[in-house]
């Protein structure tokens, strides 16, 4: 079977908890909720609130300190609230995805679960800069699946806690793929995490004796959101734009350099020019 596990910021709390009308989810088979786990931050029911409670907890400071910049600076508009930050595009929680086999195969609910919460202690590592806000276990869906939503953070020079990932994981020393050149969209530490964190989840399934095919297809685009293929097409467009600009760059150095020589040649030309009419004015005199 393919284990797999994806990350990202599209989910949401409330469909991890059912807090919405399920009756409007042809996916989701009411009977089975019961079949359902879940964990969150101080045990509160509502995904959400718990979120919006961890943030408060441990955000707080770090936004009255914003804020009391921006209103000094008199930028009020600028000025944010926790649910601002929760909802913020940099730092919104991240939610990852677990999942092994598909409809027609797949472990039982027992055996599963179990996987999910080996999978969580092996966080413990990261747990300095990476938090777990709430965990839910479905089987009321026709794969077993389970959705770990976390946010990363860092505590600068003053003790205060930003949210961060990539200074949480720089913090953490999680390294970059290839250490000898810069971080960029294509080198940049999650992907390092990501590998580690998918080959500890092979490793965790095959713990529980289940067979598993650890061999990523990475030509497979089915199981993506059509935003997420638009993204990574848009994404490989724009990184091939920005090696022609550099290429182009370089040839416009390259031309400066040239018209620089040129000119200092043609400055010289000029001078040795104007010695030799000097030189021919006095012989004719």
């Amino acid at each position: 079977m393919k284990a797999t596990l994806n990350s990202g910021r599209n989910g949401s709390a409330d469909h991890n908890d059912r807090s919405f009308d399920i009756s409007k989810a042809d996916h989701i088979d009411p009977t089975r909720l019961s079949h359902n786990s879940y964990y969150s931050y101080k045990n509160i029911s509502s995904f959400s609130e718990a979120e919006l409670q961890y943030y408060k907890d441990h955000y707080t400071e770090w936004m009255d300190v914003q804020n009391k910049k921006h209103i000094e600076r008199r930028q009020k508009k600028r000025v944010i609230s926790i649910a601002d930050l929760l909802q913020g595009k940099q730092t919104r929680p991240e939610e990852i995805i677990l999942q092994i086999g598909n409809k027609d195969e797949h472990p039982d609910e027992e055996v599963f679960r179990a996987c999910v919460q080996d999978f969580v202690k092996a966080m413990a590592p990261y747990a300095a800069n990476c938090h777990i806000l709430d965990v839910a276990v479905h089987n009321d869906e026709a794969t077993p699946h389970a959705h770990i939503r976390t946010v990363w953070d860092f505590e600068d020079k003053d003790g205060v806690r930003k949210i961060s990932q990539r200074e949480g994981m720089r913090q953490l020393e999680i390294p970059l793929p290839d250490p000898g050149k810069e971080e960029s969209r294509y080198n940049n530490r999650k992907m390092t995490l990501h590998k580690q964190l998918r080959e500890t989840w092979y490793d965790i399934c095959e713990e529980h004796e289940l067979v598993i095919d650890r061999m990523p297809d990475l030509t497979n685009t089915r199981h993506l959101q059509k935003n997420q293929v638009i993204l990574r097409d848009m994404e490989l467009q724009i990184e091939r734009q920005e090696q022609r600009l550099r290429e182009l760059e370089r040839e416009i150095i390259a031309k400066q350099i040239e018209l620089e020589t040129l000119e200092r040649d043609l400055k010289s030309k000029k001078k040795q020019l104007k010695q030799q009419q000097r030189e021919t004015d006095e012989i004719t005199h």
